[in-house]
């Protein structure tokens, strides 16, 4: 005879909490040292692409659930806020051992590859044209400026884009405005230069 178990909150885990739960064994891909550095730097990515998507759908239902004033408990026994206040807690931890790993080991491991980011200050003459001839001709065309006016309703930022938000002032205007420029998902987020020495 096959005894009935009782659905009581013991017995489930947290839908949301499992999925932070299996976006750390992505990441744990990415804390392996025996993979191939770039293997790596991808596993991350994915962790990172996961989380944003996490926020967007689930965090997003649950804060709708919130701001509703839903207050009725999942399988696992947790209210929309309660559910909030754990994913708060473990996607803090969670983002600050991607940060480590990043800043840490990738880099610095990149680094010794040749491969890095490069700062305005260590730019050479050639590396600067370069720079400028690529943005004339591939990101000053695509970009829509919106300006952002202090009486109006904030502007929606679009998900997943990366939004630049700048001071600029006429020379002969009394006061300066912020416009918002936001960099089509087509823009390719790292542009290779040419190397220091041989300009190629």
């Amino acid at each position: 005879m096959i005894q009935k178990l009782r659905m009581t909150s013991d017995r489930f885990i947290n839908r949301e909490l499992s999925w932070l739960a299996f976006n750390e064994r992505v990441l744990e891909e990415a804390e392996r040292e025996s993979l191939p550095l770039l293997e790596r730097v991808k596993f991350l990515a994915i962790s990172a692409s996961n989380l944003d998507e996490f926020f967007m759908v689930r965090v997003g239902g649950l804060q709708i659930m919130k701001d509703r004033g839903q207050r009725a408990k999942d399988a696992a026994g947790f209210t929309p806020s309660q559910q909030l206040d754990l994913i708060r807690e473990r996607a803090v931890a969670f983002m600050a051992r991607q940060y480590a790993l990043l800043d840490e080991k990738l880099l610095p491991a990149l680094h010794k590859q040749h491969i890095r980011r490069m700062r305005p200050a260590e730019l050479t003459a050639v590396q600067r044209t370069f720079l400028e001839d690529h943005f004339k001709d591939q990101i000053f065309p695509v970009l829509s400026p919106l300006a952002v006016m202090p009486d109006e309703p904030p502007l929606q930022l679009p998900a997943l884009q990366i939004v630049l938000l700048t001071e600029v002032k006429a020379p002969d205007a009394p006061e300066s405005r912020r416009v918002m420029f936001t960099l089509p998902s087509n823009l390719p987020r790292q542009v290779v230069i040419p190397d220091a020495e041989s300009g190629s």
